[in-house]
C-alpha cells in the first residue's frame, strides 16, 4: 500500500514527474496520487504522457475499432499512446 509520504518523497526526488509517472513508480493509482498532492499543497507537473488534446483519443479509438478493441479493452491509454 502507497503512504503519503512515500508520494511526498518521490515528487521531491522527482519533481518533474507528473502523477502517472509517480503512481507507476509506486504501483498505485495515480488519482492517488493527485489527491495526496492537493492534500498536501504539493505542485505536479502534468504528466508527459498524457494526451493533449482529443485528437490524440480519437486517433487511438479509430486503431482501437480497426484491430477489434474498444477502448475499454486498453488498460493504460498512455501506455498505448507511446508505444
Amino acid at each position: 500500500m502507497t503512504t503519503k509520504r512515500q508520494v511526498i518523497d518521490t515528487h521531491l526526488k522527482h519533481h518533474d514527474w507528473g502523477p502517472s509517472e509517480i503512481a507507476d513508480h509506486l504501483h498505485c493509482c495515480s488519482g492517488y496520487v493527485r489527491a495526496t498532492a492537493q492534500r498536501c499543497n504539493l505542485k505536479l507537473p502534468r504528466s508527459a504522457n498524457k494526451p493533449r488534446n482529443p485528437e490524440n483519443l480519437v486517433a487511438l479509438g479509430r486503431a482501437a475499432r480497426a484491430a477489434g478493441l474498444s477502448l475499454a479493452d486498453i488498460k493504460d491509454i498512455a501506455d498505448t499512446i507511446n508505444a
